[in-house]
């Protein structure tokens, strides 16, 4: 696995991986129209040329990203063939190397994140809601936090 920073090109790859997930949006609700992907395409355009999303390749086929403002972490997606092989792990670290604190908002309902999330570190911070994050439509949501470890 390569990592990289992700250019304009990587885009078409980046939505082909978001809308691979059974065509489900992060709340588990079927992506019905081309505004919904229009948008995402715009989002990504826009994180892509601020420097915010890294990824990691096998060869030409980009297998995952992150999406990450300093120590805001808004997305990890794997490629569904891609998943359980490491990939979102080493995404993980990648992240984790880049900055000594991360923080996320994760669906209460989503345990298979949260689990992840604990096992990269992560603790809960609080119960609330992202009211920044339109995906998450109102759904309670928790905000998760990873330190890095002082060195002393």
């Amino acid at each position: 696995m390569i990592g990289f920073q992700a250019h304009i090109g990587h885009v078409p790859a980046l939505a082909s991986i978001l809308w691979s997930g059974e065509g489900h949006s992060v709340v588990g609700q079927r992506r019905r129209d081309r505004v919904t992907q229009l948008g995402d395409l715009l989002a990504l355009l826009r994180a892509v040329r601020r420097g915010w999303v890294h990824g990691l390749r096998d060869g030409h086929r980009v297998l995952g990203f992150v999406l990450r403002d300093e120590d805001q972490l808004h997305a990890l997606y794997v490629h569904p063939k891609a998943q359980r092989r490491g990939v979102g792990t080493a995404l993980m670290a990648q992240a984790q190397s880049m900055s000594p604190r991360l923080e996320l908002w994760c669906l209460q309902a989503n345990h298979g994140a949260r689990s992840f999330y604990h096992r990269q570190g992560f603790s809960v911070f609080f119960f609330g809601r992202d009211t920044a994050n339109d995906a998450a439509e109102g759904h309670p949501q928790m905000k998760m936090v990873w330190q890095k470890e002082s060195s002393l």
